[in-house]
Order: structure tokens, then C-alpha cells, then sequence
């Protein structure tokens, strides 16, 4: 089965832009964020590619680890406050949205 050290990566170091929602992730993981996603927004087709071994791994991750991003104020500015994001480049794409936002889990790539 696939990790996510298969996942394509950010590859870009520099700024990245987050448009801030709100939303709280206090004690939760990054698979935890996935189900809220898929079950409470309804973005299942963002995650087919996810095998089981991928959510498996995401549960070691804290929410803080993974994040929203886009590559432009313009865009990030729809869904709220925007906050700049420093990439280091090593950052794992976990989703697209279709709508030029990157979901991605930021980890060391030695971790993965």
C-alpha cells in the first residue's frame, strides 16, 4: 500500500496564503480533520486517493500539521482573514479542492 511519503510534494519554499475560518482543531489529528471534511462538508472526492495505510498514518499527526493553503491573497481572502504561511517546501499534498487551494500536511520529510 501507498504512504504518504508518496503523496506529491508542495516543492515550492516561500509564502503560501490561508484565508482563516475559524475553525478549531484543539486535540484533534490530521485524519480527524479528513473525516470532518468528507463526512460534515461533503469533499469525499478530495480524498478517494487516501488508502487506508494513508488515514492510518494521518492519525499520528497533530491537526496543527495539517492546513489549507493556497497560492494567493485573492483566493485565500474568500474564506476569511488572511494569514501568511511560510513553506519549506517539504510539505506533502494531501488534497486539491479544485479551486487552486492545497490541503497539506507540513512535516519534516525525515518523519515520513
Amino acid at each position: 500500500m501507498k504512504k504518504l511519503n508518496s503523496l506529491p510534494l508542495w516543492n515550492t519554499k516561500g509564502n503560501a496564503y490561508r484565508g482563516d475560518t475559524g475553525y478549531q482543531n484543539i486535540g484533534l489529528t490530521a485524519f480527524d480533520v479528513i473525516k470532518f471534511e468528507s463526512l460534515e462538508l461533503g469533499n469525499y472526492g478530495d480524498f478517494e486517493h487516501l488508502n487506508t495505510t494513508m488515514l492510518r498514518e494521518l492519525k499520528s499527526y497533530s491537526a496543527d500539521n495539517i492546513i489549507w493553503v493556497t497560492k494567493s491573497k485573492k483566493q485565500a481572502k474568500h474564506y476569511g482573514e488572511v494569514c501568511l504561511i511560510y513553506m519549506t517546501g517539504n510539505e506533502r499534498i494531501i488534497a486539491t479542492d479544485g479551486d487552486n487551494g492545497f490541503l497539506i500536511l507540513k512535516t519534516k520529510e525525515r518523519d515520513l
